[in-house]
């Protein structure tokens, strides 16, 4: 595994043999001494030597250890024994999906096609459970779902693009459930709040009545005016803003080699995570899905943009999941039926590929 062990097993090699070759050396003295006059000496030389020969093919190589192939750097001994045998670690190969044990039961089984795949099947896999029982309960119904999907811990709306905690403690300003739901007014900030299609429904020309415009996973209750300025562009890491909501929440030109084309607006950092692993969601539930066609972030069946997968990875790697999001997935599943697997099982994104 390293040139001292190398050098270490070579050493022991070279004193067996030395041993032996003495060993040899002393018979044929004595052997020598004793037969001189007989004239049988040559004889039993012979048969010595081949005594000596088959003790050495079956004794030093048990004697010598032996020593892995494997020199990547920081594998010594991890997970196997000297003689390069899988340990009783449970050795997992790589790219494969494999059952948390430490979650919620239900939770575990929701997923139990997909343990041991891996690749173009675990993500066709996955597609299947989350497409599978995916109840539609239409565009009206996400005013009823936010009251438990996106309810604040002082009972108000949850809106990520004024919320000013990542608890959700504090907020630009609140919104009341019902009370201050869009009905067609509201021309300023922190007056109303409808429902932002954070994969913009300009870009999936579906209706109302498909599952693309009214799914939950991808879908929150944001101002009213923030929603307007954001319209149909990327999320993306702003260079030069032209906007900035209450919160923080930034339109502008992108950062010099982002890889976006045009506009982007950027989220508070607390809730870049939550974008990702929402896109993520929405990029493997409509995979080849022929209504989403290519824009500044994806091209045609939700297959993510190089630029852009690379962004989402990065933010959903610095803000990790959240009691929030853990909480709305399982507010959602109650009322939708199925789940986002990006959230119960973040290591998914490491193992999906979004882009082909």
């Amino acid at each position: 595994k390293s040139i001292s062990h190398k050098r270490l097993t070579n050493r022991k090699y070279h004193v067996i043999m030395n041993q032996s070759m003495k060993s040899f050396s002393y018979f044929n003295s004595i052997i020598g001494d004793i037969m001189s006059k007989r004239g049988n000496k040559n004889i039993l030389l012979k048969i010595l030597s081949i005594f000596i020969i088959l003790g050495f093919v079956f004794f030093v190589p048990s004697c010598v250890p032996t020593v892995s192939t494997d020199t990547k750097p920081g594998n010594e001994n991890i997970g196997q024994d000297v003689n390069n045998n899988p340990s009783d670690n449970g050795d997992q190969e790589a790219g494969v999906f494999y059952e948390n044990e430490e979650l919620p039961q239900e939770i575990r089984d929701y997923y139990r096609s997909a343990y041991g795949l891996k690749g173009e099947a675990l993500k066709m896999e996955l597609q299947n459970i989350i497409r599978t029982d995916h109840t539609n309960k239409g565009y009206g119904f996400l005013w009823t779902a936010f009251l438990t999907t996106d309810k604040a811990p002082n009972g108000k709306v949850w809106d990520m693009y004024s919320n000013t905690s990542e608890l959700g403690e504090t907020a630009a300003y609140w919104f009341v459930f019902i009370e201050n739901q869009d009905k067609g007014s509201g021309s300023e900030e922190g007056k109303v709040y409808n429902r932002e299609h954070t994969w913009p429904k300009s870009t999936f020309g579906s209706t109302e009545s498909t599952p693309q415009y009214s799914d939950i996973h991808h879908i929150t209750p944001v101002d009213k005016i923030v929603n307007g300025k954001r319209s149909n562009f990327a999320y993306g890491e702003v260079k030069q803003p032209s906007f900035i909501s209450q919160n923080g929440s930034k339109l502008g030109t992108p950062k010099d080699n982002l890889g976006a084309n045009n506009t982007v607006f950027e989220v508070v950092d607390f809730y870049k995570g939550d974008h990702a692993r929402m896109h993520f969601y929405t990029s493997v539930r409509y995979y080849e899905d022929s209504l989403f066609i290519d824009c500044d972030w994806a091209s045609t069946g939700a297959r993510l943009k190089p630029w852009y997968n690379e962004m989402l990875y990065e933010w959903n790697t610095a803000d990790p999941v959240s009691q929030k999001e853990i909480d709305r997935n399982n507010e959602i599943y109650k009322l939708q039926g199925n789940r986002n697997p990006f959230i119960d099982y973040p290591e998914l994104i490491e193992l999906i590929d979004f882009i082909h």
